[in-house]
């Protein structure tokens, strides 16, 4: 069975905290004039992204505040450690499926490890409000779709051209709360995370 790694930066924390039921995974930046990173990933990259599977992601989380431009979320599968330090999609440069949260914009986010899209949902955050973010891979259609509580906002296709990871390319679950320099640290706190694919 694979392993989680706790993904840190100086006084940065991920905990688990007891004051909500069945508990929840925090994680925290602890600001400051340096980036700070707090994340979990599942160690090994255990799944791979086979355009003939159908698979699906799904996460429920809230922040403890909305926090402008000084931090970036990034949720989703990746092949390794995202660097979300410019704010920017563009510099990740990874292959990825996911949701990037910007102060309260959720943006559906895929890359192929030379660019990225990244689009809004449509959907805000809300300060200390759960949400469930979710995305679907249909094999047949070669299409996923991005979900926000539930309802479909965004589509993606292989037959439209839309960037995608690579197929068959391995993947693993990644979860990062990251602070930009001299920003106001914002709690995430992740209440489950499941990934489920077909099998081959």
């Amino acid at each position: 069975a694979a392993t989680w790694d706790v993904v840190i930066d100086s006084a940065a924390t991920v905990v688990i905290a007891n004051d909500e039921p069945s508990g929840v995974i925090t994680l925290t930046p602890s600001g400051g004039s340096a980036q700070e990173d707090a994340g979990v990933e599942l160690n090994g990259r255990p799944f791979q992204f086979n355009y003939g599977q159908d698979m699906f992601f799904e996460i429920r989380l809230k922040v403890s505040a909305i926090a402008t431009t000084t931090s970036d979320i990034l949720v989703g599968l990746c092949v390794s450690t995202p660097d979300l330090d410019s704010g920017s999609a563009s510099a990740i440069d990874l292959d990825l499926l996911g949701f990037m949260l910007e102060a309260e914009q959720i943006s559906a986010i895929a890359g192929d490890g030379a660019a990225e899209t990244k689009e809004d949902t449509g959907s805000d955050l809300v300060a200390d409000t759960y949400v469930v973010l979710s995305w679907k891979w249909h094999a047949l259609s070669q299409t996923v779709r991005y979900y926000v509580d539930g309802v479909q906002k965004i589509k993606h296709s292989v037959a439209d051209g839309d960037t995608l990871p690579s197929d068959a390319v391995n993947l693993t679950i990644v979860i990062m709360n990251e602070l930009h320099a001299g920003g106001a640290a914002v709690d995430l706190d992740v209440d489950y995370v499941l990934f489920a694919a077909d099998r081959a």
